[in-house]
């Protein structure tokens, strides 16, 4: 996992129970400036990277995503905010596999794992909304919607292929590239 700032999540941590505005020092993934931004946090999401959601007041209503570990410095005010009342940070990292949110990657997810790891499979849950499907050969099927493709493909590797990727044809072009490319090892 990447390192966060225990400072930081102190400080992240209280805003949040506020809730309070945080003004933080952030740096974004284009820009290696690093810029002031008055945010409203709503949670925060662990996985490989943590990432705060909240709000920039500076630009519009909608919610993005704050690296942790691109927050040099937070410092909590005494401006308090209304929370939207129906934003249900559970449902928001559903959307998701692991930590990482993209609308743009959301999708259908399929992966159907070979009877030899399907009994292991069946212990993993993939994702909160996640379906299966026992196969007649003793394979197993997993159907979920998410983003992260990414992500996936790093713990799809962990199967090798003794999981097939069905549904999103981007996910099943990514894994089958590095199951394909020779491994060039630097010494």
């Amino acid at each position: 996992k990447v390192k966060t700032s225990p400072a930081v999540l102190n400080i992240v941590s209280a805003a949040l129970r506020g809730p309070f505005q945080l003004i933080i020092r952030y740096q974004g993934a284009q820009d290696a400036k690093l810029r002031k931004r008055v945010i409203e946090p709503y949670g925060v999401l662990l996985g490989t990277r943590h990432y705060l959601i909240a709000r920039d007041i500076a630009k519009d209503a909608s919610l993005r995503r704050f690296r942790l570990d691109r927050i040099e410095k937070a410092e909590i005010t005494n401006d308090w905010f209304e929370k939207d009342k129906d934003f249900d940070l559970e449902a928001y990292a559903s959307r998701s596999f692991g930590s990482f949110h993209s609308d743009e990657e959301f999708a259908r997810v399929v992966w159907r794992f070979s009877p030899a790891v399907a009994a292991t499979a069946r212990e993993f849950e993939f994702h909160p909304k996640q379906e299966m499907t026992d196969l007649e050969d003793g394979g197993l099927l997993v159907r979920f919607e998410a983003s992260g493709l990414v992500e996936m493909a790093w713990h799809l590797a962990k199967w090798g292929a003794e999981v097939e990727v069905i549904e999103p044809a981007d996910l099943r072009e990514m894994v089958t590239a590095y199951r394909t490319s020779p491994i060039k090892v630097q010494p």
